[in-house]
This record gives structure tokens, sequence and C-alpha cells, in this order.
């Protein structure tokens, strides 16, 4: 006999599988109201692109999603009294927030701003200056970081038979604060720059860095014979022997002081004739103390104050390294090197043996605020005085958010 129904008692467990249906052989006219329900559904069954376009409508949504969504708040000011879990989106800030019983808490702020070198990394987004520039925030409010750094201090110019103290590193400052619409202006200080060899060139402090209402204070310029005394900045420079001694401070809060030099001679009975170290944003510059550097009595230059590892894993802000000349004291064979330039840009110091040669230090580097490194009085007069000393590196300004 013909069969005019199959119930589902008349059909075994995966009897009927979706390769045996054709194509839009059921469709939604064929389900009845009610049959599938949510509970029939496996996690995770239907995917977003096996929906298609259109096929959600406000129409075949719960009335309890659609009240949800009607309930966020758009306005200017916070509502007011709220009850935990309300949504308000902030038209004043670009921002779309939840109340959590207590106070209004970021979701998500529509943030948008411009300036300097842009770059991604992390789940952050940076903004370096290089130069004086803008940060210019057009859109929203939000937390940023940052590193300001001023530039760095110069070598002094000097005399035959010693070496120049290191220059200070630019004063470096870092942490965090909310920014909003508006336009802040970066300067970038520029490093000391560099001075000729005459006695009387006293060496050039660098300049200042300014950033959304902070300043960063220049480095202080290195010391060298005969007059030429270090000076202070946001890390202060390195002293000389024998008539400049003292390093110069640093500004408290973004740097150290220079290293000085105590007069007494080197462990052989020869004079100390080096410059020590500038400061670093970290660390004092070494001082020569009791017939050399340290505890070992070093036989050479001091070497500069370390700088800091900011978030992003650069170091700014080391110390210039100071000079060395040995000149014909002991001990025989001379010093063993200048000082060398502390972590974070700073120029090493240079160390140049015999009666007749001169030499400058090298340059802290570019946009770290590395100090300058101590040159090498070691020629005649003619000699010393014919070098173009180190410059101090410049600084820099970077600021970054989350993204």
């Amino acid at each position: 006999m013909a069969i005019t129904r199959v119930t589902t008692d008349g059909i075994t467990d995966s009897a009927v599988s979706t390769a045996k249906i054709g194509a839009n052989a059921v469709d939604t006219t064929k389900i009845g109201a009610d049959v599938i329900v949510a509970d029939d559904i496996a996690n995770n069954a239907i995917t977003v692109s096996q929906i298609s376009d259109g096929a959600v409508t406000t129409a075949k949504l719960d009335s309890s999603i659609i009240s949800g969504l009607n309930s966020i708040t758009k306005s200017n000011t916070a509502p007011s009294s709220p009850s935990n879990g309300d949504f308000w989106y902030d038209l004043s800030d670009y921002a779309f927030k939840f109340y959590d019983g207590t106070t209004w808490q970021l979701i998500k702020s529509a943030f948008t701003a411009t300036g300097g070198t842009v770059s991604d990394a992390g789940g952050y987004r940076y903004h370096q200056f290089n130069s004086s520039s803008n940060f210019v925030v057009s859109k929203g409010s939000t937390l940023v970081e940052y590193i300001i750094v001023a530039g760095a201090g110069g070598a002094a110019g000097g005399e035959y038979a010693t070496g120049g103290g290191g220059g200070g590193a630019g004063g470096v400052l870092y942490g965090s604060t909310n920014v909003s619409a508006q336009t802040y202006a970066i300067t970038i200080g520029a490093g000391g720059a560099s001075v000729t060899g005459s006695a009387s060139n006293a060496g050039n402090n660098g300049s200042n860095s300014t950033a959304l209402g902070l300043t960063a204070i220049g480095g202080g310029h290195g010391a060298s014979y005969p007059n030429n005394p270090s000076e202070a900045g946001g890390s202060g420079g390195g002293g000389s022997w024998p008539t400049v001694l003292s390093g110069s401070a640093g500004t408290s809060g973004q740097g150290y002081a220079g290293g000085t030099h105590d007069s007494s001679n080197n462990s052989a009975g020869g004079d100390g004739r080096i410059g020590c170290g500038g400061g670093g944003a970290t660390a004092v510059g070494e001082s020569w103390t009791t017939n050399g550097i340290g505890a070992g009595n070093a036989e050479r230059g001091g070497d500069g104050g370390a700088g800091y590892t900011w978030l992003n894993g650069t170091t700014y802000g080391g110390g210039g390294g100071g000079g060395a000349a040995d000149w014909t004291d002991p001990p025989s064979g001379g010093y063993s090197r200048a000082g060398n330039g502390g972590a974070g840009g700073g120029g090493n110091g240079r160390y140049i043996s015999g009666t007749n040669n001169a030499a400058a230090g090298f340059d802290g580097s570019a946009n770290t605020g590395g100090g300058a490194g101590g040159s090498s009085f070691n020629g005649g007069l003619s000699q010393a005085q014919g070098l173009n000393n180190a410059a101090g590196g410049s600084g820099i300004v970077i600021i970054r958010y989350a993204v």
C-alpha cells in the first residue's frame, strides 16, 4: 500500500544525514514555529560565514535585545542616576562607557592624534619626534606614556697634556599623563655644539626639550685645562686634571653628576692626566680618586654614567667618557684607554700617547641625549688648539598609547 506519512518514530537515529537532503529542500516555511530552539544547536555549529547578508533583521531578534540597544544614552554629559550596567556614548569625548555601579568605565575611545614619525608595535602606537614639531590630538582623550630627553653637553677646548672631562647627558623625564583634543608643542633640544681647542672656549651646554607641559634640562659641558670648569645640567659635566677638578651636578629626577678628579697622582707616581666621566640619566660619571679610577686604581679616563632604558627597549641619556693624555709621565707606556661613553648614546673619550699628538673625543649620538667624549690634549699647544672638540647628542621625545 502507498505510504502517506512518515513520523520521526519511523526513522532510526542518524538514518538521515545532511548529505541525503537536497540543496534548498528544507526552508523556513517547512519548519514549524519553535521546532528548533537554541538548546538544539551545538556550540559553534553556526558561524558568521553561514549566515546570508540581511538574513538577520531587527524583526527576528528578541525584543529584550532591541530594548538593550535602544537604552544607550548619547550625550555630552553623563546620565543622571545611572543604574549598574547602563551604557553611555560620550559625545564630547568620542568614548563608549558603561556604569559599574560606582563610576563610568571606558570601553573604547575614538582617539585620533598626529605628529612625528608614527609606528605601531606590541599593541601600542608610537609618535617619535627627532625635531621640533606638534603633537595634535584631533579627537578624544587617552592615557599616554612618554619620554622626554634634552640635548647633551659638549666637550670644552683646552691646552696640551691632559684629558678633557666628558659632557653630561641631557635630562631624561618619563611617565604617563592624560591628553585631550588640543595641540601640544614639542621642542627638541640641540646637543652642545662643538668648539675649537682654544683654551678660551669653555664648551657648550645642551638645550632643553619640552613636551606635554614638561621640560627636560640640557646637559652640562665637560671641563678642560687650564680654566674651563664643567657645568651643571640635566646631568653634569665631568671634571679634569689639574685645575678644574670638580664634576658638576645633575638635575634632581633627570640625571646625575659628572665625575670629580681628586688631584692625586697615578699609582706609579705620575700626574693623573685624565678627564672624568660625564653624568648619565641613572648614574654618576666615574671619578679619579686615590691614584686612579675605581677600586683597582685603573689608569684610564673616567667612563660616562649610564642612561635610562625606556619602554621601547632603547637606552637614552648616557654620559660622555673622559679623555686621557700621558705626556711623558709614568706609568711607562701610558694609560690603558680613555673613558667609554655611558650606555645611551654617550660619546667615547680619546687617548693619544706621545708628545706631538692630539685628538678630539667622539660626539654623543643624535637623538639620544648622549654626552660628548673628552679630548686628548696631548700634543704641543698648536695641536691641542687645532682640535674641533666633540658635540653633545640632540634630544628626543616619544609618546605612545594603546591601540
